[in-house]
Formats: structure tokens, C-alpha cells, sequence
């Protein structure tokens, strides 16, 4: 265990004491062998990602296929810190309910800490023997597309998702150094908002008819030069066929960055083969869409595809602007920005340029030829190339779609009213997310018809709050009224299933009305933007809390429309100055910053205590001392508030200086151990 100190650089801002983390390490070499707290957890998750650092570091210096470096990856799996993140990793993985075909699946910490310790053993005795290992065949599942088609889905067995994760943590890093700045999908700090942000600053609108514009000029309107306009840029909207499935075999052993023992792994599960339902199946080339290392190797198979693009115009020009030339009226020619841009989540990826034969003649065949080395191909049938300004194209991508018009109708386009009567870009829900959404609230009340108001609002709420969180960009109001007016009929509908004796009048003083309750007390602080409005679907029960305190606890449905505040997708869009910051970069804190104040100002009027708390704690979890954001998407729901000095002891409910936001599995940790002796440590 020694050797993680070994040429250790510090990255980190402040030596806490970690104390408790040596004498567990101590406990453990003496043989005593034990499922470590949430506060020994947290400083593995620190000096796991110091190393992963210092991996990074010697690639940059020696090369990532340096001896060196494959030295480094095979010290660091056979650690005990590094075994021990990765099941750590497992346990809290959504994946970890679900069994592969041994029908083996974590319940829940507390209960199988026996085996999660017999899993670090087990990767323990795994790694020093690759070539003993022989990987279990993958479940196959399938689950619903966006199209009403099924996608496969492959679930490995609870241990070869444990030995992904290990072997990914020293994977990932060495993929994420080289990978594309326009990448976004599978990355740390990423998100498919960001994707779709800098896709938007590229198809904005330009509002030709205003003073000043360069557009305006009699020069450009008599050449016609308002064609370059974003709308009129050629969209490459590209399909890989069968990526998951198709991946060549040969030439991801032959390129990946890792050591060649590991590698003998990697090649186990690639050949692992498929169950699905009880007809087993040979897999001789792809990777399982859903195991734990898939995404990176997505990733790292497609990395290179934005600088192959970009060359792509060397044959024309090699200049920082990438100019082309167009031809005037008068025969003359003028050179103006080719406009090329590249963004890519996981196997999506979309291409602008401002001419079709550019386009066709020099992108389209470089990545033909990028993908083919890989055993890939573009699918024909559903790679599109258009414009936005072509009749009844629009661009649907990760969920949001761009579309134009000439003209909009404030009466048919309520989402873009700003611009009533003017031509531009809209970027808003894809329509067909949408009504699927919908679909998806109607079933949660035709099977809820048993439930109470406050446990079907309990249910609800967080799948409301998700969805507002990620159609908070661009011109998304109207979708969001849409479905905020869906909710409420579907509310009335299923209160007058629930009391079919009842009247009107009935179910709105139960459930809608918001008359004061004497002794209530809201169950979280953001429903307290609810007390002077008079229409609000809610549920009240009375039981003990925690402390034992007798109380009614009221609970409000979220309102979808204001949860989060509705941004312009400029706020998503990484900064150049940190596009080519990773999760293993020096100043990788930057990229995390950047990512909080996203989130800050999505909050808009909601969760002040969790923003108040996030600012005072340096977006710090107290308990295990790693970041609380870490992304631009929805992060609320994991994070819980922690009363320092109980409120049955006499601790205050609602003042700053007796919370502390936390993890929500750090949370279970602070309850369930002894509460004096860790309040003492931890704050």
C-alpha cells in the first residue's frame, strides 16, 4: 500500500487529517478486513483520483505506451485503494439492483458489506491472474427506444462489473487525455447539454434586419451572400450502423493504452458472448452496449475524429479560419469562413459546413475512412444531409430540436414568440420526448390508483424535477406548459377515480385548495414558494419523524414550469479556455467551477439552502471531502441537507450554521454510525 505514496503530487488545496484513513489501511494489512465508512471512502475517492492524475501525468511525459506508464496501471489495479473504489463505485451504481446471469445483485450497502468485501478479494486474486480469468456470458435485455423499437442492453455478472470499473479507472484517465475537445458524451464534467450548447451556438439566429448588421450590406444582399446565414449551413446528421455490434476486435486490442495483461481481460469480455433468454450467442466483434467500460471505449474508439475532420480541408486550405472561397456576381471571388464545426455525444455525432460539396467531397469520405479502420460504417439510410432552411428539415439531437422558419406565428409557435413575424432558429423539446413523457405520467397514475396524495407526490416529484432540469435551455416554456397542463388534467382525472362519490368542489378543498394548516410544517424549503398561491396539488400525513416529534407533514407538487430556471443555451456552452480541460487535468477544479455556477444559476428561485450551502462548503461534502457537482445536469436529488445538532436536541431547522449539504449515501452514513463521535470528526 505504500507504493500509492510513491512520487505523489498534490493536487488538492488543503491536507485534511487523515487519520482514520491510515488506521483503516493499518487495520487491513494486519488482516482485518472490513467494509470501510463513508468518511474512509472519501479519501480513497482522493487519492484514487491523485493517482489517476499522476498517471496522466507520466503519459504526458514518457507516452501512454510507455513501460513506465504500463507499470504504473498494473501497480495501481492489484492496490487495495483502488479495488476498494471500484466496488465503492459498484455499490452505488444504479446498475448494482440488477443481476446478470448469476442472478446476484447488491440490495443495498448495509446489508451485503460481506459481499463487497468478497468482491475486492476477489478482483485481488483476478488481476494477478488474468489468464485465468474467463469472463461469464452477458445478459441480454431489452428496453425501449425513442422509435417504439427495442435497444439491446448487456448486464454482466456483479463481479465483472466490478473488475470494469477497476480496470476503467486506470483506462479512463489515458482516454480522456487524448480525447476530441467536442466530445461530450461518457466524460467527466460533460453533459449532453453541453453538446447540445455548442451545437446552438453555431445554428443561432442572425437577425439580418437589424442596423449595424455586416449582413445588411448592399454588397452582401446584391451577391446573395445572405446564404451563408446559419440556417443555410449543410448539416451531416450521421448514423454509425450497428456501432455497439460492429466494433473491430482486432484493432481495439491492437490500440488501447493498457497494459498487455490487462489487455488479456478486455479480450475475455469482448469474446464473453451473449444469453439472450436462454439461446447463448458468439460475439466476434462490438462490445455490449451497457457494460461498465463500454462508454470509454466508445470514446476512445472515435477519438481522433474531430482533428480528421478538421483536416479534412487541408486540400483546400490550411489556414487557422479555414476560408473558402465563393464566387460573386460580377466573377469575382471573396473568401469567407467555411464554418466547420464537430460535436459528438458517445456514437452521435453532427458536422456543419457552408458547402454541400465540401461537404461530400472531402469530410463525408474522411470519416467513411476514419470508421472503416475501425470496422465501422456509416448507415446511408439514416445519415441525412440538409439544411435548415430546406422545407421540413429540422435537426433533432440528444432530446432538443433545431428547427427554422421564415416566418413565425405567434399563434402556431407560442415557444418562439419573441421573435412573432421574423425568420430565426428555435431550439426547443423534441415534440415526440415530449408526448413520450406524458405517456409515461399516465401510466405512473393508472398504477398509483392505490396510493395517497402525499406518497403518489413523493413519486412524482423527482421524475418532474429531472425532466425540468434538462428542457431548461432555449425556447422551452411552451413544452413545459404543455406538460404542466397535461399533469393537472391527469391529477383531476385520477382524484375523481379515487372518490367517485365526491364533487368538485370536494376534491379541490382536499387536494388543490391551500388553506392553512394548523401545525404544518413544509417538508422541504423550496415548497414555501407555494404559500400565497391558491391552486397547488398536495398531500398531507401525520406520523413520528425521526427525533419522535409528532407533526403533519404537508408536501406540494413541483411545478415543472418554475423548478428550474429557463436559461439560453450559452450558459451550457464550455468556454474555449476550457474545452481542453479534463477530469485529470491540473486545474481540472476549473471545469468543476464552471459546472456549479451553471447550476447556481438554474436554480433560480428553488433549493436556497442547498445554494447557500454549496457556496459555504466550496461545493465540498464535509463527510467524504469530494466534489457535491460535478456536472451541469440535474444534482439536487443527491444531495441532502444534515442537521449538525439534532432537532430533537433543541438544533435549529432552518439555520445555516447548523446544516451541512452532503451525499445522499454519506447522509445514511452520518445516521447510522455513532452521532457524537462523528460529528466531531466531521465538522
Amino acid at each position: 500500500m505504500n507504493e500509492l505514496y510513491i512520487q505523489k503530487r498534490s493536487y488538492s488545496k488543503t491536507r485534511e487529517d487523515i487519520s482514520e484513513f491510515q488506521l483503516y489501511l493499518k487495520s487491513v494489512v494486519n488482516g482485518v478486513f472490513v467494509w470501510p465508512n463513508s468518511f474512509v471512502l472519501g479519501h480513497i475517492r482522493k487519492v484514487v483520483h491523485e493517482q489517476q492524475m499522476e498517471l496522466v501525468h507520466l503519459a504526458n511525459i514518457h507516452g501512454a505506451k510507455s513501460e513506465l506508464v504500463m507499470k504504473r496501471q498494473m501497480m495501481l489495479v492489484n492496490s487495495i485503494i483502488f479495488r476498494l473504489h471500484a466496488v465503492d463505485k459498484l455499490s452505488h451504481s444504479r446498475g448494482s439492483l440488477t443481476s446478470g446471469v448469476d442472478n446476484v445483485c447488491i440490495e443495498g450497502v448495509d446489508k451485503d458489506r460481506a459481499l463487497l468485501v468478497e468482491i475486492v478479494e476477489w478482483l485481488g486474486t483476478t488481476v494477478k491472474h488474468p489468464k485465468l480469468y474467463k469472463s461469464d456470458p452477458v445478459k441480454r435485455v431489452w428496453i425501449p427506444k425513442g422509435n417504439e423499437k427495442l435497444r439491446p442492453i448487456g448486464i454482466p455478472t456483479l463481479k465483472d462489473r466490478g473488475l470494469q470499473y477497476l480496470i476503467n479507472l486506470v483506462v479512463e484517465p489515458l482516454v480522456e487525455m487524448t480525447s476530441d475537445p467536442h466530445n461530450y458524451g461518457f466524460r467527466p464534467y460533460r453533459s449532453t447539454k453541453n453538446a447540445i450548447a455548442y451545437l446552438r451556438s453555431h445554428l443561432h439566429t442572425i437577425d439580418s434586419s437589424k442596423k449595424g448588421n455586416h449582413f445588411t450590406t448592399a454588397s452582401n444582399v446584391e451577391n446573395n451572400l445572405l446564404r451563408l446565414l446559419p440556417e443555410n449551413k449543410w448539416i451531416l446528421d450521421a448514423d454509425i450502423k450497428g456501432f455497439f455490434d460492429n466494433i473491430n476486435h482486432d484493432w481495439l486490442l491492437n490500440n488501447l493504452t493498457l497494459h498487455p495483461k490487462l489487455l488479456l481481460i478486455i479480450k475475455a469480455w469482448l469474446k464473453s458472448g451473449v444469453i439472450d433468454g436462454k439461446i447463448f450467442q458468439l460475439t466476434e466483434s462490438g462490445t455490449p452496449q451497457g457494460g461498465v467500460i463500454s462508454p470509454t471505449l466508445v470514446n476512445f474508439t472515435l477519438n481522433g475524429l474531430e482533428k480528421v475532420v478538421m483536416e479534412a480541408l487541408y486540400p483546400l486550405t490550411k489556414s487557422k479560419e479555414q476560408r473558402i472561397r465563393i464566387k460573386l456576381k460580377d466573377g469575382t471571388y471573396t473568401c469567407v469562413a467555411s464554418s466547420l464545426a464537430y460535436v459528438r455525444y458517445a456514437d452521435d455525432f453532427v458536422v456543419l459546413v457552408r458547402s454541400k460539396h465540401i461537404m461530400l467531397t472531402f469530410i463525408k469520405p474522411a470519416i467513411e475512412k476514419f470508421l472503416a479502420e475501425r470496422g465501422l460504417n456509416l448507415n446511408e439510410e439514416k445519415t441525412k444531409l440538409f439544411r435548415l432552411s430546406d422545407p421540413g428539415c429540422q435537426l433533432d439531437f440528444l432530446g432538443y430540436t433545431f428547427k427554422y422558419q421564415d416566418k413565425w406565428s405567434i399563434k402556431r409557435h407560442v415557444f418562439y414568440h419573441n421573435h412573432a413575424g421574423s425568420r430565426g432558429i428555435a431550439l426547443y423539446p423534441n415534440k415526440t420526448k415530449v408526448l413520450s413523457f406524458i405517456e409515461k405520467l399516465k401510466l405512473i397514475f393508472k398504477k398509483s390508483m392505490n396510493l395517497d396524495a402525499y406518497n403518489l407526490i413523493t413519486k412524482l416529484n423527482p421524475i418532474l424535477r429531472g425532466w425540468s432540469n434538462y428542457y431548461n435551455m432555449g425556447n422551452s416554456s411552451h413544452y413545459r406548459d404543455t406538460v404542466r397542463n397535461s399533469l393537472y388534467h391527469l391529477i383531476w382525472r385520477w382524484a375523481h377515480r379515487k372518490h367517485r362519490r365526491w364533487n368538485r368542489h370536494a376534491i379541490a378543498k382536499t387536494y388543490f385548495l391551500t388553506a392553512k394548516v394548523e401545525g404544518t410544517k413544509l417538508s422541504n424549503t423550496e415548497y414555501s414558494m407555494f404559500k400565497n398561491v391558491k391552486w397547488v396539488f398536495h398531500g398531507k400525513t401525520s406520523a413520528q419523524s425521526r427525533y419522535n416529534v409528532d407533526k403533519t407533514k404537508l408536501i406540494y407538487l413541483v411545478d415543472v414550469g418554475n423548478v428550474s430556471q429557463l436559461l439560453a443555451a450559452k450558459y451550457y456552452n464550455i468556454p474555449q479556455n476550457l474545452i481542453h480541460i479534463h477530469a485529470y487535468h491540473n486545474d481540472y477544479m476549473k471545469i468543476v467551477e464552471y459546472n456549479t455556477n451553471v447550476n447556481f444559476k438554474a436554480l433560480g428561485v428553488n433549493a436556497p439552502f442547498k445554494q447557500k450551502l454549496l457556496i459555504r462548503q466550496n461545493n465540498l461534502c464535509p463527510v467524504c471531502q469530494s466534489t457535491l457537482t460535478e456536472s451541469s445536469v440535474g444534482w439536487t436529488n443527491v444531495l441532502h441537507i444534515h442537521h449538525i445538532n439534532p432537532i430533537a436536541k433543541g438544533g435549529a431547522r432552518n439555520k445555516l450554521d447548523n446544516l451541512i449539504l452532503v451525499h445522499s449515501w454519506c447522509h445514511k452514513d452520518l445516521h447510522r454510525v455513532n452521532r457524537s463521535h462523528k460529528n466531531e470528526i466531521v465538522l
